[in-house]
């Protein structure tokens, strides 16, 4: 497996400070890119981004992608308390009831055990 190296935080630091100062984008990334040891593919994504305008709809993507999600769990949490009541009633209610009549359980079977004798 191929380790890449985004860089250290020089290289981290200089590339978002360029970006703000409000430097051409593409020429960033490029710079970075051959500073920092990493796939062509890194650069590449958010340089057809910016050449496209796709940044707001991937960001509105995102969005509807997380919002999804979001749904999907709560839709999930929803169905979880049904499904844990028959065994959380189960093995709760058997123990206490175990620990509650089980003193009177063996009483009541000594008592059965002396008349039988």
């Amino acid at each position: 497996m191929k380790v890449f190296v985004l860089g250290d935080r020089n290289d981290v630091g200089l590339f978002r400070n360029l970006l703000q100062l409000g430097g051409d984008s593409t020429g960033v990334l490029s710079n970075f890119a051959e500073r920092a040891t990493c796939p062509p593919r890194t650069v590449s994504f958010p340089r057809s981004c910016n050449r496209c305008n796709t940044a707001r709809r991937l960001r509105r993507r995102c969005a509807c992608s997380r919002a999804a999600r979001l749904m999907a769990m709560e839709e999930k949490a929803a169905k979880l308390p049904p499904k844990i009541t028959l065994p959380m009633m189960i093995f709760i209610l058997l123990t206490v009831v175990m620990i509650a009549y089980g003193p009177a359980i063996l009483t009541l079977g000594s008592v059965f055990e002396e008349l039988l004798k």
